[in-house]
């Protein structure tokens, strides 16, 4: 997962615990295990898989309400700026609508 990707799920979780989700980081966009980093962060493994788990369940449902897929996919290099690019204009557009809906509630 990249970091951009980590940082609006994270955000739509209800974990709150900064080192939870540093943890979870560590896992899902660093690439360290979860052993690892249970360890490092003095952490049991369940409670680091089950935010590892709300993460990656918000991600899905903002995929899935933005109409995106998300899927490891192969692409030449030279393409991954334009696909990077245009998932960051996806993201800033959730986050605008986020925020928008926050506004309509007050």
């Amino acid at each position: 997962m990249l970091k951009e990707q980590f940082d609006v799920a994270a955000e739509a979780t209800r974990i709150r615990k900064p080192l939870l989700l540093d943890a979870a980081r560590a896992v899902m966009v660093d690439g360290m295990s979860v052993g690892e980093v249970a360890e490092k962060f003095n952490l049991r493994p369940s409670h680091l898989y089950k935010a590892i788990a709300s993460v990656e369940q918000k991600w899905s449902d903002i995929c899935t309400a933005r109409n995106l897929k998300y899927l490891p996919i192969a692409l030449p290099e030279r393409m991954m700026r334009i696909v990077l690019e245009i998932q960051s204009q996806e993201i800033d557009d959730y986050r605008k609508s986020l925020r928008a809906r926050r506004r309509s509630k007050e």
